[in-house]
């Protein structure tokens, strides 16, 4: 990526953390918290103003939710999700096809679960406020350029609602 060319840089940030990470989602907000845990200073820009409980229904697989427990969620995941216990396929007359077991039933040692996006979402975002603090995700930051240096690498975020341009500084993005 370019630094888009006659848009100036009207904010920088000298606070270099370990890794910038670009997107409060799902992937972004677990990879956030399992940073953390390793030891590494993290910080999350994502595009939106404001974090909503939208989205679908997703499914967690056994070794997901695992990496989920670790972090500290099990309670909370326990709250928000639904664990089947049987998938099962018919015909259109109602005959049985296939019944295949899931998570705990199938013999794995974490169960799975489906459980809405945006629900999820906020189990994370809450958990990793709580853990790491307010100001480790920042809102209405997308990332529009970066540069790596030797040491480190410079990313550019501008707000989307004023123009403004905030670069940051981390060893990755």
């Amino acid at each position: 990526m370019e630094l888009i060319a006659d848009v100036p840089q009207e904010a920088t940030s000298t606070d270099m953390v370990d890794v910038l990470i670009a997107g409060g989602g799902i992937a972004g907000l677990v990879a956030a918290l399992t940073l953390h845990r390793a030891g590494y200073s993290v910080r999350i820009h994502e595009r939106m103003e404001k974090i909503e409980p939208n989205g679908f229904g997703v499914t967690l697989q056994p070794y997901s939710v695992k990496l989920l427990f670790e972090l500290g969620l099990e309670k909370e995941m326990e709250n928000v999700g639904i664990q089947p216990l049987m998938a099962e396929f018919y015909t259109r007359h109602g005959q049985l096809i296939y019944r295949d077991p899931r998570g705990k039933n199938a013999k794995f040692n974490w169960p799975l679960y489906t459980v809405h996006r945006g629900k999820f979402q906020e189990v994370l975002l809450r958990h990793l406020r709580n853990e790491i603090g307010q100001n480790t995700i920042r809102l209405g930051q997308k990332l529009i350029a970066f540069r790596q240096r030797p040491s480190h690498v410079e990313v550019d975020f501008v707000k989307p609602t004023t123009g403004k341009i905030n670069t940051e500084r981390g060893k990755i993005l």
